[in-house]
Parts: structure tokens; sequence; C-alpha cells
């Protein structure tokens, strides 16, 4: 995921215009950051059942048919980064949800897809904003009890050392390659 952030008013306005293109055979999503993520629960759906290896441009394919898709989403374990074999889809429009609901139960990805109305919990999803502020919180705690006397690591430093050594090389190779990502998206938004 890459994230840009503009000066101008102008500017963000051309790039929500970008929302929902095509680039280098992805979809765009581009949002606000005060955009808290409100939907309109009536015109979301769950998904489930899905392959682990899934991505959201082949759900939009699934999906395109029925109308115009507002966002797709697969929740993905944070470590690894696989999916977790459910999503939500939301679309612009009732009609949409509906020729959508339609598809409960058709092959994807050698799978029988689960298609079911989003049921908001609002209680469960304030809980869990809790749980997730408690767990930074701990985590934060955690790093600033821990100190230089706690021991010796020897072997256990020089392993650290080499696998951040791999992990900045590694960035620095993503960091090129987005970079030049987003002189070409600077490329498209300045044509308009």
């Amino acid at each position: 995921m890459h994230m840009f952030v503009f000066k101008q008013p102008e500017a963000v306005k051309n790039a929500l215009e970008l929302n929902g293109t095509k680039f280098e055979e992805h979809t765009i999503q581009v949002d606000t950051l005060e955009n808290d993520r409100h939907y309109d629960h009536s015109m979301s759906l769950f998904l489930g059942n899905l392959s682990f290896k899934t991505n959201e441009d082949e759900l939009r394919e699934f999906f395109i048919e029925c109308g115009e898709i507002k966002s797709v989403r697969i929740v993905r374990d944070p470590k690894t980064g696989m999916g977790k074999g459910f999503g939500y889809v939301n679309f612009k429009t009732k009609d949409s949800v509906v020729l959508a609901m339609e598809k409960n139960g058709q092959m994807f990805k050698n799978r029988e897809i689960r298609i079911k109305p989003y049921k908001y919990n609002e209680e469960s999803s304030s809980s869990s904003k809790t749980k997730k502020a408690d767990k930074i919180k701990n985590k934060v705690t955690k790093k600033q009890h821990k100190s230089s006397s706690d021991g010796f690591q020897g072997e256990l430093a020089i392993k650290k050392s080499k696998k951040l050594m791999k992990k900045s090389m590694k960035n620095r190779l993503n960091a090129s390659k987005i970079k030049k990502q987003k002189k070409q998206i600077a490329q498209i938004m300045n044509k308009k």
C-alpha cells in the first residue's frame, strides 16, 4: 500500500478522481485521511470461503458485472499478509448488492463463494478498537521496561543484525520501485 500527501486541495481532488482506475494491472483505491470509513452497511457484503491467495483485483473482476464497486477488502494475517479466507465488497447502489447476492454459491477460484449481507456490530467494533489500543500501549510499555542490562545476547544479536541488513536491502529495492511508481502516478495526475 502506498500513501501520498498533497499540499494543494486541487491535487487531492485530482487524486480522488483516479479512485477505481487501473494502474499497472491493479485497481487504485484513493481516499482522504479524514474519511474514517463509515460505509453504508446496506451496500456491503461479507464474502466467505475465499482462497487464501485471492487478491482484491480478482474479486473486483468477479463482481464487475453487478455494478460500480466502491471498495474491496480481503482480511489478511498481519504477519504473513496471507488472506484469511474472507473479505468484504462495498457497492455504490442497492441494485448492485442484489445482483451480487445472486452470485452466492457460484464457483470462484475453484471454491464455492459464500455471500451474505454485512452485519455491522457497533459494540464489537468499538471493543475491537479498544483491544488494539491496549495492545499498542502494552508494546510501548514493554519496550520502555527493557534495558541493555537484560543480559548478554551474543550470537542472537548478530543474527538479528544480519536479519535487519537483509530487510534494509529489501526495503531499498522496494523504495526504488515505489519511487518509480510515484513518478508515473504524478505524470498521470498532471495530465488531468
